[in-house]
This record gives C-alpha cells, structure tokens and sequence, in this order.
C-alpha cells in the first residue's frame, strides 16, 4: 500500500470515492452532510492507495496558523481492522511533516 498527499485532481477524487462509498453509501450519510464547508480546493488529504484503489482516507485543514486539523478519517469496510485509520505504521510520523503553507507537507511513502 501507499500513502499519497493528494495534490492532483485524480489523487483527490480518490479521498471523495473512499468517503462516499464508507460513509455516505454504507451508512446513508447525505452527500451535504459528509462534505461541509471545510472540503473546499484548498482541503489538503491523505489517500491511502492499494495497488490502484483508494482504500482510507483523510482531510487536513487549518485551524490556525500553528494548528491544523486532522479529520474524516476514513477506511472502506474492507480494509478496516488493519491499522490504516487508528495508527500511523511509522511511531516518528511526526518527522514525516515539514511546514508547507502552513499546513504539512506529506512524504509519499509505502506502507
């Protein structure tokens, strides 16, 4: 598996496919209430990608200019219970971030 910072439309798309298909298909969560106003094209996300498909997701965005947000953390059915949404693989994940316009830059990293 690889963890990719979406920065490409299709990249982004792929968190959209995943949040739909666990949250809005499986658990009739309305589109408006699943994307709010903090999905917006400035919206940095995480996607977690299994060969070709999108399998977790996450949303970043800033809270202030020394925070940020991490949110909507979401596996599709069958990939939960492996760790994708409740742990980082790696314990310095922390040093996997550099500041970019103040939000975090991701590494793109296999898992």
């Amino acid at each position: 598996m690889e963890i990719i910072r979406a920065t490409k439309t299709a990249e982004q798309a792929g968190a959209y496919y995943v949040r739909i298909q666990a949250m809005a298909r499986k658990h009739q969560i309305t589109l408006y209430a699943e994307f709010d106003e903090h999905d917006t094209p400035e919206t940095k996300y995480i996607v977690v990608v299994d060969d070709y498909l999108p399998v977790a997701t996450c949303r970043l965005y800033a809270i202030d200019s020394e925070r940020v947000m991490l949110g909507r953390i979401v596996v599709l059915p069958e990939y939960r219970h492996q760790g994708l949404g409740t742990h980082h693989p790696d314990p310095h994940m922390p040093d996997q971030f550099d500041q970019e316009d103040g939000l975090f830059k991701f590494e793109k990293r296999m898992i």
